[in-house]
């Protein structure tokens, strides 16, 4: 009887002191939270408001707003060794920057343009073809993408291909 008592208070104080361990706040609230609590005494349910805390001085409050987010980082490092030709290395930082947002077209861009420079010609014209299906209303962007698709037809020996992209770039490029 004893036991089970020591039991039962174990468990009601160390579990959710585990479980609260367990989960973490990734990303600082942004505004206060209201949570409903029912109250096991009377059943009635009230509700707790939770405010956060100030942003620290000189900190961003919207860290997908900072100048130099992750996102942003691996952009520049994929860049980076694109240009000093490290590919694979430019690919894997660009697939990584592409699982945090799927949606960039300037990442499937860049990475048309690696595929481009291994001399993999339909994986970059399929992935500059990505990049200007999310690309709408950014000309500059999608004359690149044209630009590496034209260049991959012609590396391929398509002329016919080459030219109509090429046509297409200078479409875009006024």
């Amino acid at each position: 009887m004893y036991e089970n008592k020591l039991l039962k208070f174990i468990v009601t104080l160390f579990v959710p002191l585990w479980l609260s361990a367990c989960g973490s706040l990734d990303t600082p609230l942004e505004a206060p939270v209201d949570v409903p609590v029912e109250e096991r005494d009377h059943g009635a349910v009230s509700s707790y408001r939770i405010v956060p805390p100030p942003a620290e001085p000189g900190e961003s409050a919207r860290p997908d707003k900072a100048p130099h987010s992750a996102l942003a980082r691996l952009h520049d490092d994929a860049r980076q060794q694109l240009h000093s030709g490290q590919y694979p290395t430019a690919v894997s930082t660009l697939e990584r920057a592409l699982r945090i947002a799927p949606r960039d077209a300037g990442l499937w861009q860049s990475l048309a343009e690696v595929r481009l420079q291994q001399r993999r010609f339909e994986m970059a014209r399929n992935l500059a073809a990505k990049s200007n299906s999310l690309a709408t209303g950014d000309k500059r962007l999608q004359a690149q993408n044209w630009r590496i698709i034209a260049q991959s037809h012609q590396a391929q020996g398509n002329q016919a291909a080459a030219q109509r992209a090429w046509l297409r770039v200078t479409e875009l490029s006024r």
